[in-house]
């Protein structure tokens, strides 16, 4: 049981308090050698006779509390090295495995069972999925760089490795090369590992002992949906919010208008090109940091922290919206804390932000073209103005829509002419792609001209409004000339 190259894996059982009870008086006392003699169960485990024996001769007593309390005293007592012995050769006592490694990961818990009174055991050891023979490359990087790497990112390590993913992530995508597939070469493995250890332990042994196992990980790649991305990459769902809630740019809230529905399905390509935030200096620092700042809350609220959300161990598409995909993948609606948690520092850390990109662009603007800075706050203080830009670009809108449904049935119409060799049948079909085509653009010319009716009804509605913003001004532009004469 120990030197060579060799492959070695997790494996899980557990046995409820009703199996467990059975191990005991199932020894017979008399020839606990014979188990340890070529052909017996704990073969393996020969030199391990001296450390076996005592709590063998427990497990030969019958079955009672007191007996088992006294096997796991016994147990309790044992240093790490034995744990992982005996843990291993129960392992093998109860079949879960013919070929056995020792490993001082291998441990067995044991909880009490509140309806029989007795006791559960849960046990965690090391099973060899590959020896000497069978050892090749891809079994040696699994060996030497996975194993290694998934117990780093499952133990202290894994916060780590998390903010270096999501560093780097928002890093790259500053410069234009899509940070999210980039990173995913190389830490998503991890991550899904993770999750699928996570969920094997559930299965195998329900959530309770898989959690109190000490072999699940925190960070899944469900995990980082949830709480990192908030909106896609750079959680960019807070600057989407912030920009209709105080920007004035007039462009900007138009390319949210239209990406904050895929932001909100965790897809923020339409913001990242739209705004642009690839190689914009104002955004940078939220756009790198609010994310890292969100997985450090979804840790702290897991259970390797304060323990108020459950591991994740479910597989969630990353298009959930996040609050759906941390509940999802916990199966815990707590997780809706972290995740609104999440949301607040997305908008607070954007917001200072989306102000300086406004004084910067205001300033920008009024010192290179006067008359569109004049445009740009007459929109924003004239709300006859304001309404008849708005109703403006639908009518442009529309109107364009009816143009194109035309464009576009006269060009299929010309596809068809060079492919159709029956004139009587090309014509109809014709006629009725030109007739639908009119029907849509009635449709839309119709939805224009009512748009212009509802805009001229308002804007009379909106003009005492916009007397009075005047007059408010007038009246303070004259308190501030009298406050400077005296």
């Amino acid at each position: 049981m120990g030197g060579g190259w060799f492959v070695n894996s997790g494996s899980y059982f557990t046995l409820t308090s009703a199996e467990f009870g059975k191990m005991f008086g199932s020894i017979d006392a008399d020839n606990i050698d014979l188990l340890f003699a070529e052909k017996g169960a704990l073969a393996a485990f020969v030199e391990y006779k001296d450390l076996l024996t005592p709590m063998l001769q427990i497990l030969a007593l019958e079955n009672s509390i007191e007996n088992q309390k006294a096997f796991i005293d016994a147990y309790n007592a044992l240093g790490v090295a034995d744990q992982a012995v005996w843990t291993t050769a129960i392992a093998a006592l109860q079949g879960k495995s013919n070929f056995a490694w020792l490993d001082q990961a291998a441990k067995m818990s044991f909880y009490l069972d509140s309806e029989s009174g007795g006791y559960i055991l849960s046990a965690s050891f090391q099973v060899i999925t590959l020896g000497a023979t069978q050892f090749g490359a891809g079994a040696f990087i699994y060996k030497i760089f996975t194993s290694w790497f998934i117990g780093f990112a499952t133990g202290s390590g894994g916060i780590g490795l998390g903010i270096a993913f999501v560093f780097f992530t928002g890093f790259f995508w500053f410069f234009g090369v899509h940070g999210s597939n980039l990173m995913a070469g190389i830490f998503e493995p991890i991550w899904w590992m993770i999750l699928g250890i996570n969920a094997t332990l559930v299965t195998s042994m329900g959530y309770e002992l898989a959690a109190a196992s000490g072999q699940m990980g925190v960070f899944t790649k469900p995990f980082f949906d949830s709480y990192m991305y908030v909106g896609g990459s750079g959680a960019t769902l807070g600057l989407l919010i912030m920009t209709f809630a105080v920007s004035k740019r007039q462009e900007l809230r138009e390319v949210a208008k239209y990406a904050t529905p895929a932001g909100v399905f965790q897809i923020n390509e339409p913001t990242i090109f739209g705004y642009p935030l690839i190689l914009n200096p104002i955004y940078v620092v939220p756009f790198i940091f609010a994310p890292i700042f969100n997985l450090i809350i979804g840790w702290v609220f897991s259970p390797d922290v304060l323990g108020v959300v459950k591991y994740s161990y479910v597989a969630t598409p990353w298009t959930a919206p996040w609050f759906i995909g941390a509940v999802i993948t916990s199966l815990d609606p707590m997780a809706l804390i972290p995740a609104t948690i999440c949301l607040g520092i997305s908008l607070v850390m954007y917001f200072p932000f989306v102000l300086i990109d406004n004084a910067n662009y205001f300033k920008k603007l009024k010192a290179s073209d006067i008359d569109k800075y004049n445009l740009e706050m007459r929109y924003y203080d004239d709300p006859e103005y304001r309404f008849e830009v708005i109703t403006g670009r639908k009518v442009s809108a529309l109107e364009m829509k009816a143009e194109n449904a035309i464009n576009d049935a006269e060009t299929v119409n010309e596809f068809w002419e060079k492919r159709m060799v029956d004139k009587e049948k090309l014509k109809t079909r014709q006629e009725a792609i030109m007739q639908k085509a009119k029907i849509k653009e009635e449709k839309y010319l119709t939805k224009a001209k009512a748009v212009r009716e509802q805009r001229d009804a308002k804007v009379p509605i909106l003009k005492p409004k916009w007397d009075k913003i005047m007059e408010k001004k007038a009246q303070k532009a004259a308190t501030k000339v009298a406050s400077t004469s005296a």
